[in-house]
């Protein structure tokens, strides 16, 4: 069986500080059960730790979800059913245009500062 988990990491913490710095990384496991796939996602963010930005830590799995025997192209991974008011009139803040998707962003701006890539100022959009 194939599983999604979403393996959290953020900042140590600090007295008297609120706001911290987070990661959320969704990845993919093998495993014979989700108690299995726990194991591997737990073991995977112990292992990404040692060689993540300076400084984070591991939060622990905030979400995992089977998806099925095969992993193979169309298949669903994860989804949710949601309540959102006014949709049909505010698709243009909800629906980016592609090239504001991360994914397209990231492959297009390879050879660009991280700043940018990241939108660390805010001014990315």
């Amino acid at each position: 069986m194939w599983y999604l988990a979403e393996i959290v990491f953020a900042e140590p913490s600090r007295a008297n500080r609120e706001s911290y710095q987070c990661e959320s990384c969704n990845v993919v496991f093998q495993a014979d059960s989700a108690d299995a796939a726990y194991r591997k996602a737990i073991s995977w963010g112990q292992a990404y730790v040692a060689e993540a930005p300076a400084g984070m830590q591991m939060l622990g799995v905030s979400h995992l979800t089977s998806i099925g025997e095969e992993l193979a192209d169309g298949v669903e991974i994860c989804g949710n059913f949601f309540e959102e008011l006014n949709v049909w009139d505010r698709i243009d803040e909800l629906i980016p245009p592609a090239h504001r998707l991360k994914a397209i962003q990231w492959e297009q701006g390879r050879d660009s500062p991280l700043k940018n890539l990241f939108d660390i100022d805010g001014t990315n959009h």
